[in-house]
């Protein structure tokens, strides 16, 4: 698996179709195929998902796809709100999870790519 990271709109789409312009999108709880890439991942935790389910929807996938992409959130702040507070530990253990999981790792700021495993 390749993992990108970054911020909010700092150009993950676009990389990934660099590297994969047959890529297709898929958000989690989905059901069938990809071809290329998971993302809306956030999206989905705020809609009551988890890292557990995200990591059991992901294992079921066929085949497994080739890039995931994924928010940094938080910089180092804690929300206030214990619904916000959820939602950043939830998208925290995906991003660890799959960064130990992950061949690569390129972490995506302004659209430029700094690889950071493999």
């Amino acid at each position: 698996m390749h993992v990108l990271i970054g911020g909010y709109y700092a150009g993950k789409q676009s990389y990934a179709l660099e590297l994969n312009p047959d890529s297709t999108f898929i958000a989690p709880g989905e059901a069938g195929t990809t071809n290329g890439a998971v993302t809306g991942i956030e999206s989905w935790i705020r809609e009551g998902g988890t890292a557990a389910a995200f990591w059991t929807w992901m294992e079921q996938l066929e085949p497994q796809p080739e890039l995931l992409l994924l928010t940094e959130t938080g910089n180092g702040l804690v929300p206030m709100e214990a619904a916000e507070r959820r939602v950043r530990d939830e998208i925290g253990r995906i991003n660890q999870e799959a960064v130990k999981r992950a061949e690569t790792v390129d972490y995506i700021w302004y659209g430029l790519a700094e690889r950071k495993k493999g």
